[in-house]
């Protein structure tokens, strides 16, 4: 910075790790002001809760969720009038198009299916409102589905959820975090847990497999075998 004005940033020297992005990605509540309960997208202020007939324990947790939505609501209405481009990009990533941009990053992890549902059923209703081809009106959605294609669409995106559900009820059964980095488990809890995947095996191949055919399939893809 300068010396004589320490306001002033003269130069960036050290760029380790710094991840460069389109603004619409990189919008958003700050950390510090991120809380666990759903955030709300517009700039109202949420109505202070009625705590009088809450025991103290809940009373207190719903207050302070309560700050937290207002402080948010506050920085985003801030942000509009401070920084209009900036609030508009947080605005963008509640639309079809941002989930369209946003998903193929993440394909490997929320899969095909998640995708192309959106694709079929959110983006194509709104693709004569998509910036670039609003205002000539003459590109058509490039992408069309069969009946049958997106019957086979649904079909896997309900098999996706299902697969969800039942990690998550592994997840419980086995006090393992399925998303956490690299799977690690703790050198105390290895036995455990491997004792509590096998078990989980089993009743999946009692509550998906129907037929020889998919057991092998499912006994093929288990990932947790040694």
């Amino acid at each position: 910075m300068n010396p004589n004005d320490p306001t002033e940033i003269l130069a960036i020297i050290d760029w380790q790790s710094v991840e460069l992005m389109p603004l619409f990605q990189n919008a958003g509540v700050p950390p510090f002001l991120q809380y666990d309960g759903m955030e709300g997208e517009g700039i109202e202020l949420p109505k202070c809760p009625d705590t009088s007939a809450m025991d103290p324990a809940t009373k207190e947790h719903t207050r302070a969720l309560w700050t937290s939505e207002t402080l948010v609501a506050y920085y985003r209405k801030m942000t509009k009038i401070r920084n209009p481009a900036l609030y508009r990009a947080m605005q963008f990533q509640n639309t079809p198009t941002f989930d369209a941009l946003l998903f193929p990053r993440n394909i490997l992890v929320d899969g095909e299916s998640v995708y192309l549902w959106k694709v079929a059923n959110e983006l194509k209703p709104v693709w004569s409102s998509v910036p670039g081809f609003r205002d000539d009106g003459s590109t058509p959605f490039p992408i069309e589905f069969s009946a049958e294609e997106l019957k086979e669409i649904d079909r896997d995106l309900e098999m996706t959820n299902r697969g969800l559900e039942y990690m998550s009820t592994v997840e419980e059964h086995a006090e393992l975090d399925l998303w956490a980095e690299k799977g690690m488990v703790s050198h105390d809890k290895y036995d455990d847990v491997k004792k509590a995947l096998r078990e989980a095996k089993e009743m999946a191949l009692k509550r998906f497999a129907t037929t020889e055919e998919e057991k092998k399939v499912l006994v093929e893809g288990w990932p947790f075998d040694d």
